[in-house]
């Protein structure tokens, strides 16, 4: 069976969890069919592979209406065919069996293709873009209107649908019906035996928190964690990942006069690699997952409930995940006091150690796993 995987960022170093997520997709693929996967992605993404198919930020000018319109802007551009690189042309123009859609923006290229084709999103895209948007005092957007145009399009030509919880196949069936759905929820590697960092970390009392330069992630940061004025002299709340780099920009305006006060509780780390990170989990004592937005499952949260910490999280980022929710080391708060109570009152307990039957649940979200659906692709190929 030959796959064609076409995915709209590059996944040979992958950092946000969409790029994480499509790398292990691609990994399962792998084990069996014949796989061409193909980057087709704007400039925004500077840590790229050579081969990766770059659309340069000019020629997307005439289709950004919006901020955060990358990826509509990409797929208005594609639209016109004639701008297709050559090189790209000569791999669209092979016979496959299957073309799988990472996210919907590259639909155009294989619009007219004769193949089975499947659309893979970790979230409903429209409703991301409108969130996220309306979150900027954007209400109304072209940007939005196309994104629901082309997905909505897409989903009725769909031979199948790969969704990460309930509550997106339920959105997706909404608009069609007729696709085989395919869940696959989010996933992390499993824990490393022994971890060289762990000893830099391993005495310190941390809050937790990480993500990607994803506004959402800074939104419900300050949200639910507000001022910070709650946290004990003690206490620091460290910050992996990307989204350190846009914290502040979202620091609402009612906090500003407290700006030096709380980039002191505040400890931006950065991107770390793998190992660091792992560590990080490891030692941490406190997970918070203050997402307040968006559909889809989050990567972040499946990483915290491996590395089984004491976890403070919203609804939201307990989505596709509701079968935890009622483990002892996580409490799920909607209203920020709430959630700023219940990160003090872990802080006060032992760091929290799974039982068995705890530790049998949590493999169920190894990557091997979640994405083991995806095999239902092979009974697909052959009707």
């Amino acid at each position: 069976m030959k796959i064609l995987y076409l995915l709209p960022y590059p996944i040979h170093n992958p950092l946000h969890g969409g790029q994480i997520r499509a790398k292990k997709i691609y990994e399962k693929l792998k084990t069996f069919a014949d796989v061409t996967s193909v980057v087709v992605t704007h400039s925004l993404y500077t840590d790229r592979a050579e081969q990766d198919f770059i659309i340069p930020e000019k020629k997307l000018k005439k289709y950004l209406f919006d901020p955060f319109s990358h990826d509509i802007a990409l797929s208005l551009f594609l639209k016109k065919k004639f701008h297709i690189p050559a090189k790209l042309k000569k791999i669209l123009e092979q016979k496959y069996d299957v073309i799988i859609l990472e996210q919907p923006w590259l639909y155009p290229l294989v619009e007219q293709k004769d193949a089975k084709l499947i659309y893979s999103s970790q979230n409903v895209e429209y409703l991301t873009k409108q969130n996220i948007l309306q979150k900027h005092g954007i209400q109304k957007s072209l940007s939005v209107d196309n994104t629901k145009e082309l997905e909505t399009k897409l989903l009725q030509n769909a031979d199948a649908v790969i969704t990460v919880s309930k509550e997106d196949e339920k959105r997706f069936r909404s608009i069609s019906s007729k696709p085989l759905y395919i869940r696959a929820l989010n996933g992390v590697e499993p824990p490393p035996i022994k971890n060289p960092y762990l000893d830099e970390v391993s005495h310190i009392k941390i809050i937790l928190f990480v993500g990607s330069a994803y506004p959402p992630n800074a939104i419900g940061f300050w949200e639910m964690m507000q001022s910070l004025s709650w946290l004990p002299p003690d206490a620091v709340v460290a910050v992996a990942g990307k989204v350190g780099e846009m914290l502040f920009d979202y620091l609402p305006a009612e906090y500003k006069i407290y700006e030096s006060y709380i980039r002191s509780r505040v400890k931006p780390l950065g991107a770390l690699e793998t190992t660091k990170l792992q560590a990080l989990l490891y030692a941490a004592h406190t997970i918070v997952l203050p997402i307040t937005s968006g559909g889809g499952s989050n990567l972040k949260t499946a990483e915290a409930i491996v590395y089984a910490n004491h976890i403070v999280a919203t609804s939201f980022a307990m989505r596709g995940y509701e079968p935890f929710k009622d483990f002892s080391f996580i409490d799920v708060q909607d209203v920020p006091k709430s959630f700023q109570k219940s990160v003090l009152k872990t802080l006060e307990k032992e760091k929290y150690s799974p039982t068995s039957t705890q530790k049998k649940e949590i493999e169920k979200l190894f990557w091997d796993n979640t994405l083991k659906n995806l095999e239902k692709i092979v009974q697909l190929s052959e009707n």
